[in-house]
């Protein structure tokens, strides 16, 4: 879960909070007022929401961050979630030795 802070010395509103093991702490150009932290409480819902469904896009947020490779891993892992599944329900179709070759590909 993520959390509002204030800069000391700017008195801004930043959003500190993790994803994918990763941690991201965001300055907003917002100063600390009830009208801001209000702003700011939706926004970090809603990527608190996306991470949840695996949908978030750190660059579609932030789009100068210069963490944007640790947004694809996501992807990837969908990806081989899907694919594993595609060989189970293959398996009963297919001869055995179609099956392996079609997973060693899949593995390497």
């Amino acid at each position: 879960m993520g959390s509002i802070r204030t800069r000391s010395e700017t008195k801004n509103l930043f959003i500190d909070f993790r994803y994918q093991g990763v941690r991201y702490r965001k300055q907003t150009s917002l100063n600390n007022s009830e009208k801001n932290r209000i702003i700011v409480e939706k926004r970090l819902k809603r990527i608190e929401a996306e991470a949840l469904l695996s949908t978030l896009d750190i660059r579609h947020h932030f789009p100068g961050s210069n963490k944007h490779k640790y947004s694809f891993t996501c992807e990837t892992e969908k990806f081989d979630h899907f694919a594993k599944q595609w060989l189970d329900e293959k398996r009963v179709e297919w001869r055995k030795s179609y099956y392996s070759d079609v997973e060693r590909v899949h593995d390497n």
